[in-house]
C-alpha cells in the first residue's frame, strides 16, 4: 500500500515542484499564484479540471484500492461487482460536479451574490448525494464483506478522493 501511495503522491509532488521551477525559470516568483491570464471560461482552469477528472490519476484508483484491500478470492468475487456499480454512480456525481464547475466558469466574471449562493447550494447538495451514495454502498458491502474490510475500502476511497479534490481545487480560482 505504501508503494501505491508513493506512486500517487510522488507524481503530484514532482508536478508541483516542476510548476514552481517553471515559474521561477520564467522570472516569476515561485510561490505566487498565477494571475487570471487563463480564466475558467477561456479554457485555462476549466480544461485543467476536466483533464483531472479524466486523468491517469483517476484511472489508478482501482489499483490503489486493490493493493490497499488485499482481498481474498472469495471477497474479491463479491467486492468488485459492487465496486463497479459504485464507481458508475460516482461518475454520475462527477458529471454533475463538472457541470457545476462549468456554470461557475460561465459566471466567474459576472458573479452575483444570488448566483454564488445558488452554486454553493448545488455543491452542498452534491456532497449530500455523495454521502448518501456511500451509505448505500457501505450497507451493501457490509452484507457481503467483514465490517473492517468495508470500512477500509471507504477509508481508501476517502483518501483517494482527497487527493483528487486537492488537485482540482488548486486549479479553480476563488471568487473575487
Amino acid at each position: 500500500m505504501r508503494r501505491t501511495i508513493a506512486t500517487v503522491m510522488i507524481p503530484l509532488a514532482l508536478a508541483a515542484a516542476a510548476a514552481r521551477l517553471d515559474r521561477a525559470a520564467a522570472g516569476g516568483p515561485p510561490q505566487q499564484p498565477p494571475a487570471r491570464e487563463a480564466p475558467l471560461h477561456r479554457g485555462g482552469y476549466l480544461n485543467a479540471y476536466i483533464a483531472l477528472l479524466r486523468s491517469d490519476l483517476k484511472s489508478r484508483k482501482t489499483g490503489f484500492i486493490a493493493e490497499g484491500l488485499r482481498l481474498s478470492d472469495r471477497e474479491a468475487a463479491v467486492f468488485w461487482p459492487v465496486y463497479k456499480e459504485y464507481e458508475a454512480d460516482l461518475k454520475r456525481l462527477d458529471e454533475a460536479r463538472l457541470q457545476l464547475v462549468k456554470d461557475y466558469a460561465e459566471n466567474y466574471d459576472k458573479m452575483t451574490d444570488a448566483r454564488a449562493k445558488e452554486l454553493v447550494e448545488r455543491r452542498l447538495t452534491l456532497e449530500g448525494q455523495r454521502v448518501g451514495l456511500e451509505r448505500k454502498y457501505f450497507k451493501r458491502l457490509t452484507k457481503v464483506l467483514p465490517g473492517r474490510t468495508a470500512a477500509k475500502f471507504f477509508q481508501l476511497d476517502y483518501r483517494y478522493g482527497l487527493l483528487m479534490s486537492l488537485k482540482s481545487v488548486a486549479e479553480i480560482p476563488l471568487i473575487e
